[in-house]
């Protein structure tokens, strides 16, 4: 049997990941800009130095300097129609020379401490089931709507 090649053919990782404090704004210190101010502390931790804590690499040896190529986030805060949440989606992109778990559990904790408690915290592996696109679309909805708002009104006046 041939041995197993070692080449360094970069590899993605993706998660999408919803943040909810389960606070309507109005109970909340300093209320939907201080919670929002918030969920913005949650979306930095994925930024590098911070995002080191989060990321864990197999097999032993292998680090997050030399084997991680870039980590990007996207976020964006939203207030939910229905109940009037503000929660937040995130996207959190990977391109690496391993195999990497993005620790949950390390996340969440670092995140209800952000937000002052506990949260709703939801992740998953984003698959090829959704395009990029699609999910990326599902994140800055809230922000797209209010674009589309905007153009219309300045197209009226």
């Amino acid at each position: 049997m041939p041995p197993k090649s070692s080449s360094k053919k970069a590899k993605f990782s993706r998660w999408l990941i919803t943040i909810d404090a389960r606070r309507k704004p109005g109970s909340y210190p300093g209320g939907e800009a201080g919670l929002r101010r918030n969920y913005e502390l949650c979306a930095r931790l994925l930024t590098e130095p911070h995002i080191k804590r989060f990321i864990f690499f197999t097999p032993k040896g292998h680090a997050y300097e030399t084997h991680m190529v870039r980590a990007v986030e996207e976020h964006a805060v939203e207030k939910g129609p229905n109940r009037g949440f503000v929660h937040m989606h995130l996207l959190l992109s990977c391109k690496h020379h391993s195999n990497i778990r993005l620790s949950y559990p390390i996340f969440k904790q670092a995140c209800d401490k952000s937000l002052g408690g506990k949260c709703h915290f939801d992740a998953k592996i984003a698959r090829g089931g959704e395009s990029l696109d699609d999910i990326r679309a599902y994140i800055h909805k809230g922000s797209a709507a209010k674009a589309a708002a905007a153009e219309e009104g300045s197209e009226e006046a």
